[in-house]
């Protein structure tokens, strides 16, 4: 399930795998946090209030319209925010970790967190560079195989952060 997991592996040990580099991703990531913060106060949360990642500036580079498309994305996370909005949900994710760095069983909970919501984001955006470059042919193309062409894309994931 891509947005449920983040990941669309078929096989067992392919999931497997997923959590191992996810754990080791969350591993590093809470070994360095708290080295990152070379932005501080309001900038910083304009910053990552407005979903820009180091991962997700990256993937938008990346695609073709990528600027669009993430505020295509955004706009719907915006009319949904009643619900969650994802862009604070990752924000305040990384603030409690900042807050907790005295216990590191929290910073750990809340850095994964944090981390599955911006893959969720990630995915919500490449998924919406999807449907801009299918809807004209129709969508013969699913989504799977569109992503299988693109492989070079799920390497950005090793680099996700809360930066």
């Amino acid at each position: 399930d891509v947005f449920g997991t983040g990941l669309s592996y078929s096989s067992e040990d392919n999931s497997n795998l997923a959590f191992v580099k996810r754990r080791s991703t969350i591993h590093r990531a809470s070994l360095t946090f708290e080295a990152r913060s070379e932005i501080t106060g309001e900038d910083a949360t304009k910053k990552y209030l407005a979903g820009k990642y180091a991962v997700i500036n990256d993937l938008v580079e990346t695609l073709a319209g990528g600027a669009r498309i993430k505020e295509l994305v955004d706009n719907a996370i915006d009319e949904c925010s009643a619900l969650q909005n994802l862009r604070t949900a990752i924000y305040e994710c990384k603030k409690n970790a900042e807050t907790n760095m005295q216990d590191p069983s929290k910073v750990t909970f809340w850095l994964k967190r944090g981390l599955n919501y911006l893959e969720r984001y990630w995915y919500l955006i490449v998924f919406g560079a999807y449907v801009v470059c299918e809807s004209p042919t129709g969508f013969r193309v699913t989504f799977t195989k569109w992503m299988r062409k693109r492989w070079s894309l799920r390497r950005m994931l090793t680099k996700l952060s809360l930066d």
